[in-house]
């Protein structure tokens, strides 16, 4: 699993040019998962989001 966390102004979610969702100022979390992680480690990294 990798997480970037980014201060953002704002951002936006577009699917073919069509906004789904945006948000304001706030943190924008991009994260990848592969097949081996589980619950355990969405709860870690979850916990360390958090901290933040």
């Amino acid at each position: 699993m990798r997480v970037v966390i980014q201060r953002v102004r704002r951002a936006d979610v577009a699917i073919e040019s069509s906004t789904i969702g945006e948000i304001g100022p706030g943190l924008l979390v991009l994260a990848g998962f592969t097949d081996g992680d589980g619950p355990e480690q969405l709860q870690w990294m979850a916990q360390k989001i958090r901290a933040r």
